[in-house]
Formats: structure tokens, sequence, C-alpha cells
């Protein structure tokens, strides 16, 4: 059951962070951005980036999809992995974030 909420949490997190970053990549501000770095713009360094921050976090949930059902039962194994998804979408956009302000 554990493990189920999980990942269930986890899928839907990836696709809010799936949403947020889609949005991100096609917005004015975003344009705005991509017209004053003229090589992002011809690499398609936003969606590169999108992309990149989607693989991290499609692997985070994969390795939790990885573990055992008795895997989640142990308290201290639990604790990380909720923590892990708590913070997952807001170091997402972040990092996005940083992309945009160039550091």
């Amino acid at each position: 059951r554990r493990r189920d909420l999980l990942l269930s949490a986890g899928e839907n997190i990836v696709h809010e962070i799936r949403s947020t970053l889609s949005n991100l990549v096609q917005s004015d501000r975003v344009k705005a951005i991509l017209e004053k770095r003229p090589l992002d713009k011809i690499m398609g360094m936003s969606g590169m980036v999108r992309d990149s921050i989607l693989k991290e976090a499609g692997a985070i949930l994969a390795r939790l999809r990885s573990r055992t059902n008795d895997w989640f039962n142990g308290e201290f194994q639990y604790a990380n992995a909720v923590r892990e998804l708590t913070k997952l979408e807001t170091m997402a956009i972040s990092k996005f974030k940083c992309w945009m302000h160039g550091t």
C-alpha cells in the first residue's frame, strides 16, 4: 500500500513538472531570453534543458519503482523517499530557472 501511494504521488509530481516546464518553454519570457541568446535558440536549449530535467525526474521515479514492497515498509527508507519526492518538483523547476537566469 505504501509503495503504491508513493509511486502514484511520484507520477503526479512528474506530470506536474512536465506541465510546468512545457509552459515555461513556450512562455514569452523564455522566448525573450532566447532572442538574447542566439546559440541557445539555434540549439533548442530550452527544450534540451526541459528534456534533461524530465529524464532525471523519470530516473528517480524508476528507481523507486524498482524497490520491493518490503523496502517501503522500512521507516527510514520510506521517509527518505517521501522527502526526495517532496523536493523533486521544486528542484526541477529551480534548475530550469537557473538556465533562464544564465547560471
